[in-house]
């Protein structure tokens, strides 16, 4: 038997798991890979608006319509933020 605990984080990981194979299965077709777009879009502003407010330094891409490049500099930037 499962203590409370181990049945929460059990439950946790199969929620996560079903939420991961809708994104995958949503991915698959058009709108939802606008709607993933549109979402990284999102925390890019929010994670350059963070940084315009807590910095005097603001870094853009030279090619801000490449949603590869924006994802990768937001996690980037991220990562150094809870790091500092």
């Amino acid at each position: 038997m499962l203590s409370g605990l181990a049945t929460a984080i059990l439950a946790k990981a199969e929620a996560k798991s079903k939420a991961i194979e809708m994104v995958g299965n949503s991915l698959k077709t058009a709108q939802g890979a606008d709607a993933a777009s549109f979402n990284i879009a999102e925390q890019y502003i929010s994670a350059f608006s963070n940084l315009a407010q807590t910095n005097n330094t603001l870094i853009m891409s030279s090619d801000a319509s490449d949603i590869a490049k924006m994802s990768a500099q937001v996690r980037l930037f991220t990562l150094y933020l809870k790091m500092t």
